[in-house]
């Protein structure tokens, strides 16, 4: 932190000089130091956002198949529905007890929610496939059904 903000100060003290900023010309020489030293830590953050996002799959591939659909949940739905509940709207959580409610207590029903979503839940059937949606179906009716232990 103390390098990132020295590496701020050298880039800008040129500018200012501890004295006051008295033109536009100044100013903007400012804002694009200021612009370019953010967009490096911005650029990097991207960066190692995409090799993490990249590496998922192939960490998920990788497990066995009972793992997978719990990895899958992790990655894609836990967010939202950590242990079977909803952050974003309370009455539509992932216990038995909801699920039954909204009439998505079968596997047929949960694989149709996670493919064309629904109201604020996006769909992902550009995210998994058919096999992945099915297994992650089946995972969410049994935790479900088994009152989502924690694991």
């Amino acid at each position: 932190m103390f390098e990132a903000e020295s590496a701020l100060t050298v880039r800008l003290k040129p500018l200012c000089k501890q004295q006051p900023i008295d033109s536009k010309r100044q100013l903007k020489d400012v804002c694009l130091n200021v612009q370019k030293f953010m967009f490096g830590w911005v650029a990097r953050l991207a960066i190692a956002l995409l090799l993490v996002s990249i590496s998922l799959p192939v960490w998920a591939d990788g497990l066995t198949a009972s793992a997978q659909p719990a990895a899958l949940f992790e990655v894609h739905c836990a967010g939202c529905h950590l242990n079977g509940g909803n952050i974003i709207r309370r009455g539509k959580n992932l216990k038995l007890k909801a699920l039954t409610q909204n009439k998505v207590d079968t596997v047929e029903a949960i694989a149709t929610l996670i493919t064309n979503g629904k109201n604020n839940m996006s769909a992902y059937r550009d995210k998994l496939s058919p096999s992945e949606i099915q297994a992650l179906a089946k995972y969410v009716l049994a935790q479900a059904q088994n009152g989502w232990p924690k694991v």
